[in-house]
Formats: C-alpha cells, sequence, structure tokens
C-alpha cells in the first residue's frame, strides 16, 4: 500500500519546527513490513498539496492531527485528497478525542485512536488483501451511518519497532538553538506516563502506561544523527523520559558507555532520583536542564490534579538539580477549578524558595478528554465543543479567555505575566545571555522563512504580546498581594 502521511501546518504558529516523530514511526514501521510510506511536512515544504498527490499516487492518505491549531490545514489537506478520490485516516491525540466531528464533517473517512503504528499496519495489510477494516482493531469510522468502533487494541511492546528511518525526512529542517546547543534535536526512548493527572491527556492515549524502547536502538538513531547531520544536543520529548531511578541508571550508564559527547535535555519526575551524585551522573551524560512538572505549590490543589508529588521534596530536590549543574525548569499551572487566592499563594510561595530554578508558567485550560475536562462539562462549566471549527477556535494557556478558579481573570493573568517576564529577563541562569539571544533569532529565522507577510504579522502580534507583559505594573494592588517583586 501506498501511504502518504501528512504534517499539516499549525495556524499562526511562529515557533521553530518540531520534529513529526509520530508518523515517522508509522512510516518506518510501514517501510519496514513491505509497505510504501513517504511523509509530506507541510511545516516545512513549501509544494503545493495537489502537486504531492499527483507526484506520489497515494492509496491513503494520513494526516496527523494533534493540536487544535492545526484543524483548519488537515481540513484543506484532507479536502484536496478526497477531491483525488484518495480515502483519509486520521489519526493522533486530538483526532483520538474529536474523531465523531472528524467523521461526521467528512474530514476524515476513517480515525486511528491511540498509537498509530500497529493499526496503520493492519489497515495497510488489509488493504492490501481486499479485506474489510472492521477487524484493524483500533479503529472507528462511520457504517451505515452510525459510529463504528471496532475492537480495542492493546498499547505496542515499542521493542518491535525498528529505529527510525531519519532518511524519510530532512532533520536539519528541524534543529533549534537551546541547552547550549546550536543543533538540538527532538528524538524520544519512551511513550506514555505511568501518572494519571486530572488535567492530562495521558491516561486516555496512553492509558498511564510507560514503555520504552531498547537503548541500544535509541543510541545508534542518536550517533547517526551526530555524525550523519551534526546534531550536538537532544531535547527528548518523552512524556516523562524516566519515571524512576533505575530506569534513570540505565539511560545514563549506556550513553556515557557510548562515547557520545552530546547535551540533552528532557522532562523527568521529581522524585525519580535520590541524591546529587544521581543528578551529577546525568550532568556526565550530558543533561543540562530538566524540566519537572511541579505544577502547583497546595496541598488541596496537588490532591484535585492527582499528581502524588511531595511537596516537602521539592525543595531539595531543586538544590540537588542546581549542585550537580543542571537547570531545573519547573511548570507551574495557575487557575485549576476551584482554586483560591490562598491556593495560589502557596504555588507564588513555592516558586520564589526555588530561585535557582526557572519557573515556567501556564494558565490553565482544559484539555478535550481529560479527566478534568469531564468533570468541567459534568457540571456544566463547559459546553463540549461540537464541531471542528469549535474545537480550532479554543484558546490554550496564556491565550485562554475562561478562567475556572475563584480567583479573578485580573489576578491570575497579572500572576502569569509576571513570572512569564521574569523567567525571559531574569531568568536564573545569568550565563547564557548569549544562546538567549540564539533563540531569539531562531524564531525570527523560523517566521522569515513563510514569507514577508508572515514575517511582519508575527512580529507585530510578538511585540504586542510583550507590551501586555509589562502591563503587569498597572496593577500594584495585585503585586502586593501575592507578593509578586523583582528584586525578591
Amino acid at each position: 500500500m501506498k501511504v502518504l502521511l501528512v504534517n499539516p501546518q499549525r495556524y499562526k504558529s511562529y515557533r521553530p519546527n518540531s520534529v513529526p516523530l509520530g508518523i515517522l514511526s508509522i512510516a518506518t514501521y510501514l517501510n519496514a513490513n513491505g509497505h510504501e510510506a513517504v511523509i509530506y511536512d507541510r511545516t516545512v515544504s513549501k509544494e503545493d498539496i495537489n502537486d504531492t498527490l499527483k507526484k506520489h499516487k497515494p492509496d491513503a492518505v494520513g494526516i496527523s492531527l494533534i493540536t487544535n491549531c492545526a484543524i483548519r490545514d488537515a481540513v484543506k489537506v484532507s479536502k484536496a485528497s478526497k477531491k483525488h478520490g484518495i480515502p483519509v485516516v486520521f489519526g493522533g491525540t486530538l483526532a483520538t478525542v474529536i474523531y465523531e466531528p472528524l467523521l461526521r464533517e467528512g474530514a476524515a473517512d476513517y480515525v486511528s485512536l491511540g498509537e498509530g503504528e500497529a493499526t496503520w499496519l493492519d489497515f495497510a495489510d488489509s488493504y492490501e488483501k481486499n479485506l474489510p477494516f472492521d477487524k484493524v482493531e483500533g479503529m472507528v469510522f462511520l457504517k451505515n451511518g452510525k459510529i463504528f468502533f471496532t475492537p480495542n487494541r492493546e498499547l505496542l511492546d515499542l521493542s518491535v519497532l525498528p529505529e527510525l528511518d531519519w532518511s524519510l525526512i530532512d532533520p536539519e529542517n528541524f534543529f533549534q538553538v537551546g541547552n547550549g546547543c546550536k543543533k538540538q534535536l527532538a528524538i524520544y526512548w519512551s511513550k506514555g506516563c505511568s501518572g494519571s493527572c486530572t488535567f492530562c491527556y495521558n491516561k486516555q492515549f496512553h492509558r498511564s502506561c510507560r514503555r520504552q524502547r531498547p537503548m541500544e536502538t535509541l543510541i545508534s538513531e542518536m550517533r547517526y544523527l551526530v555524525e550523519k547531520h551534526g546534531a550536538d544536543g537532544f531535547d527528548f520529548a518523552d512524556d516523562h523520559l524516566f519515571a524512576t531511578r533505575t530506569q534513570m541508571l540505565e539511560f545514563c550508564n549506556k550513553l556515557i558507555e557510548s562515547s557520545l559527547k552530546v547535551a540533552w535535555h528532557a522532562c523527568m519526575r521529581i522524585d525519580a532520583v535520590k541524591s546529587v551524585d544521581d543528578y551529577k551522573l546525568m550532568y556526565e551524560s550530558g543533561c543540562r536542564s530538566l524540566l519537572f512538572g511541579i505544577e502547583t505549590g497546595s496541598e488541596k490543589t496537588m490532591k484535585l490534579i492527582g499528581k502524588r508529588v511531595n511537596l516537602q521534596k521539592i525543595e531539595n530536590e531543586i538544590s540537588m538539580c542546581v549542585e550537580a549543574g543542571i537547570q531545573p525548569v519547573p511548570t507551574i499551572i495557575i487557575g485549576f477549578p476551584g482554586e483560591t487566592a490562598e491556593d495560589i499563594k502557596a504555588t507564588v510561595e513555592l516558586t520564589k524558595r526555588i530561585k535557582d530554578a526557572n519557573c515556567y508558567y501556564q494558565i490553565y485550560t482544559p484539555i478535550p478528554g481529560s479527566d478534568m475536562h469531564e468533570m468541567l462539562v459534568k457540571s456544566g462549566k463547559i459546553a463540549p465543543s461540537k464541531s471542528l471549527k469549535e474545537y480550532s477556535k479554543i484558546k490554550f494557556a496564556e491565550l485562554s479567555v475562561k478562567n475556572y478558579s475563584d480567583v479573578k481573570t485580573s489576578e491570575i493573568r497579572t500572576i502569569w505575566k509576571f513570572f512569564r517576564l521574569k523567567m525571559i529577563f531574569f531568568g536564573a541562569d545569568k550565563s547564557d545571555d548569549e544562546q538567549f539571544i540564539k533563540t531569539v533569532m531562531n524564531a525570527l529565522k523560523a517566521m522569515s522563512k513563510k514569507g514577508f507577510i508572515y514575517f511582519f504579522k508575527q512580529g507585530f502580534s510578538t511585540a504586542k504580546s510583550l507590551l501586555e507583559l509589562i502591563t503587569v505594573f498597572l496593577h500594584p494592588g495585585i503585586r502586593r498581594k501575592y507578593g509578586l517583586y523583582f528584586n525578591k
């Protein structure tokens, strides 16, 4: 079967392009099993969709949908494919949640639910054998006008996956500046997370299960990218690179044994390691920064989100991380449903105490399909989106205009603005000013590649966002209430 896998363009996005790891893995797996898959990445390719379809003549088009910012372009690709008489299969984290409007509005003929490698292989094999798709596990489609689910699919043992075939894309299109690197590239070791946070997609998509690929496979890929393309760092896209000390020891020791001299950044549970020596081992293996999903300093909120993080140990963990030379980046979310001013004050006070960390603040936005989203729907605080147009208009994080906490919106936004300004201009790491400038230039370069008009619009939008951040100084009462001072 000939398959064209598409990574759609994101609407109004000026961020540097990221490796489409999902469809890269699916395409690799299909090709290794006798099919013919190619990748059409619309975030980097300027080729017209119709020209691409005529050139490759695929039997099916697969569209990855992981963010609502890509819905508009995904639908555009779907319409073009259907005009050529080609069936369309959607997949990805968002597609798994919004399968019904995708099917009923005609954007998708089929939706692959959850991870796609095994489902796509069965789909392609069934196509080749002219078999019905009713038995292909992990799919949903319309049958006689009604939503029809095929049997559930078990999670895949990742050891059966071959090394990613990086020749299917040009890795150099996805190099990013960051963490002391000039050519940092996204890669992954594991899929899923053992947690079940109520605000996250993981429980529904990965079923709160973490699995990992063999380290030999990962190191072979890293070596190829270093030697063939000059990569000097890796940003691990894993939900949690490792959740236990055993996993950390395996990863770091084998990476050290490989003699690959690369830096790396990842997300990790803050209680996964136990000593400063553990962090030093991570540093020796190349770790230069770690993202910790702390989210809150309130015990009440911690229970609400199901995070299971011991707040009493956070300061010591951050201190050990810093002592080892690794930059900690805790993620913080404010505005959870029912949060009070006291809850948020506890969070602000925690971030003040871990002053050596670059705390990344975000404003809570319900993620469709998460437990917390469903709770808000049942309580009547959210009217569930029913159409693709409605889903495409959802605004996330700082762009969100809805507030589900018991705190005034002006206070939520002022706190967010304060910590975003602090992170940008007064971050804990003062030694990397040159790196910050390079990161900004990288973003400007990404915008300029899309034309002068796009560059001008996004430049104006960025300047507007910075000006909005500065309005934090117009709220002295709120700053005083939460102790928001840059010199303390």
